[in-house]
């Protein structure tokens, strides 16, 4: 247990370990990162894997994750706010999943510009398929048996059952 266990912390960088809750049947690739503030938490349930130089950062926010998930290689997670990830969602390399943005209304204020956020939750339910290089931004619900097209930037809610796709997402397919 103590060889896994060094194993485990070799691969995952974790600060503020009083926030971050993980099971113990988790995957870990290379240069896995989990941050969280004293604000923020992170938890993440049974099952569920990490790929290589991932990061999830709970920067005052709350990220949950369910059971039997997968964040492959190059995956970003920023919670200012709220980011629930239900049970069995897989999710390709290079996504993105920011639940917030500057706020435009400083942008003549440089410095006032990177410190004002507009925040939102982001909700991602059940049995979901997100592929590779997809941004999925604040505000957003997606709902359960959900397949989300490489590429694509999900800007509003999905509903149950369907395939969305590209620039900014729409739907693409019912799924029966």
């Amino acid at each position: 247990m103590r060889k896994i266990l060094r194993k485990l912390l070799f691969l995952l960088k974790v600060w503020n370990k009083q926030n971050v809750r993980i099971h113990k049947s988790i995957r870990v690739g290379k240069n896995v990162e989990l941050f969280s503030t004293k604000e923020g938490s992170i938890n993440i349930s049974e099952n569920f894997g990490f790929g290589s130089y991932s990061i999830i950062n709970a920067v005052g926010g709350n990220i949950e994750i369910g059971k039997a998930c997968y964040i492959n290689t190059f995956c970003k997670i920023i919670s200012m706010k709220r980011i629930k990830i239900g049970n069995n969602v897989s999710i390709g390399s290079y996504v993105s999943i920011i639940d917030h943005d500057h706020d435009i209304k400083y942008l003549k204020y440089s410095t006032e510009f990177c410190k004002n956020y507009v925040k939102n939750s982001i909700a991602i339910g059940d049995n979901v398929w997100i592929a590779d290089k997809v941004s999925i931004l604040k505000n957003v619900k997606i709902g359960n048996n959900v397949v989300i097209a490489a590429n694509s930037v999900v800007l509003k809610d999905i509903p149950d059952n369907c395939i969305y796709g590209g620039i900014p997402s729409k739907l693409l397919k019912k799924i029966d």
